[in-house]
């Protein structure tokens, strides 16, 4: 918990802060899905009863599934009536074409038939038929879900598909669906069109000046604050448009926010800023998971800006580590790097740095686990790695982020 309240002062700082209560709960220590419903009190998607207990056993309705359900992937409920439960729940479960025994206890199959409408199923191939119990009207989502790992069956080869869930098992399969469902979503491909707008696009996110690409090039536009620049188009001399445009490519999910900023001054540096976070609320507050900043006409003079003469004034760019978690159960239990980030991470890096990129991340890890631990003593911390045919230089002044910036040895 002393961890906790560390985190919580250091987003304070930055203008953002949790208001979370962690319940405890009496009846689930050492229950084999305590840890799964540990998950789901601590993110504020499920709630135990008065007395302090969860009551793991006892059979879950069809609606109080739904409202897990819901809850836990961020389903935008329809709100037409005055009172939240169970009016949302329903009229949100009927727009999906679920549409009765709302108050009746869930089956297997029926959890099965819930989690099909809501998790794109499309291009999932389903597991060899290893259960001789399967009704032929859910089988193909049986063994696409049991593909994902999200359902299974018995020791004894049977699925028992009409049995109840209990919400142990619920909350269990509930879990294990969100994060199938989130490696889907993040595995899936978008092209980056001249689409921008302020409004929650998820394809792109475009802030401080627009863009669009042309013939594989990405042309900045005046949009009235930068009056000295029309048309502006990068100059390939330390970043590529073939390499800005993967990188963007590669971070865009329907789960996620990826903003693009040009920042151009006519004393300093133009950079090219991607960064890269849960959604524009949290990377307007500073929150992102990470960012890029590439430094576009000339080398970084590193140096001056941290005062540490060891430092290299030939940096071309910089990746700043914010937040590598994504919801507080993570953080709680000292799980600090979300995998599905850590994933996305890991393909830019490998863009930018081929190679080099699993150790270079190895090494960015290491860092960000001992600052987020606490075990980095001091306020202001400067070292330098080679890694590959790359000068790393890591620099952290503050509680907040951890600053990586990239010198090339030679070419590759």
């Amino acid at each position: 918990m002393k961890k906790l309240y560390i985190l919580i002062a250091t987003l304070i700082c930055i203008c953002f802060s949790f208001n979370v209560v962690f319940a405890e709960v009496i009846d689930i220590q050492n229950h084999w899905a305590e840890e799964n419903i540990n998950r789901m009190i601590v993110n504020g998607n499920v709630e135990g009863y008065p007395d302090n207990t969860f009551k793991p056993n006892n059979e879950i309705t069809k609606l109080e599934f739904l409202k897990i359900l819901f809850n836990s992937m961020n389903i935008n409920l329809i709100k037409n009536g005055l009172n939240e439960w169970p009016d949302y729940y329903i009229d949100t479960a009927k727009e999906y074409g679920i549409t009765d025994n709302y108050y009746e206890k869930l089956t297997r199959y029926e959890a099965v038939e819930i989690i099909s409408k809501l998790v794109d199923l499309k291009k999932v191939t389903a597991s060899g038929n290893k259960f001789k119990d399967l009704d032929k009207k859910y089988k193909d989502d049986v063994l696409k879900l049991n593909k994902l790992n999200i359902i299974n069956g018995y020791e004894d080869k049977t699925f028992r598909g009409n049995n109840t869930l209990t919400r142990a098992e619920a909350i269990t399969i509930v879990s294990r669906a969100c994060m199938a469902n989130r490696k889907i979503i993040n595995s899936k491909k978008y092209e980056i069109d001249e689409k921008y707008t302020n409004t929650g696009n998820k394809k792109s996110e475009i802030e401080k000046i627009k863009y669009s690409v042309k013939n594989n090039k990405i042309y900045f536009r005046d949009d009235g604050r930068f009056s000295y620049i029309k048309d502006y188009t990068i100059d390939e001399k330390y970043i590529t448009n073939k390499k800005l445009l993967n990188i963007i490519e590669t971070l865009l999910s329907e789960d996620s926010y990826t903003a693009v900023f040009y920042v151009p001054s006519k004393y300093v540096i133009n950079q090219v800023i991607i960064k890269y976070g849960q959604d524009d609320n949290y990377i307007n507050r500073g929150l992102e998971y990470f960012s890029f900043t590439y430094y576009e006409d000339k080398l970084y003079d590193l140096q001056r800006v941290t005062l540490q003469d060891d430092f290299s004034n030939e940096c071309y760019m910089k990746i700043e580590l914010k937040k590598l978690w994504n919801d507080l159960y993570e953080f709680k239990n000292s799980n600090y790097i979300d995998e599905i980030i850590e994933d996305k991470l890991l393909k830019v890096l490998k863009i930018e740095f081929g190679k080099s990129a699993a150790d270079i991340l190895n090494y960015m890890k290491e860092k960000y686990i001992e600052n987020i631990n606490q075990t980095l003593e001091e306020d202001a911390i400067c070292e330098q790695k080679t890694i590959g045919n790359y000068i790393v230089n890591f620099y952290k002044t503050d509680a907040t982020s951890l600053e990586f910036y990239f010198e090339k040895l030679s070419s590759n």
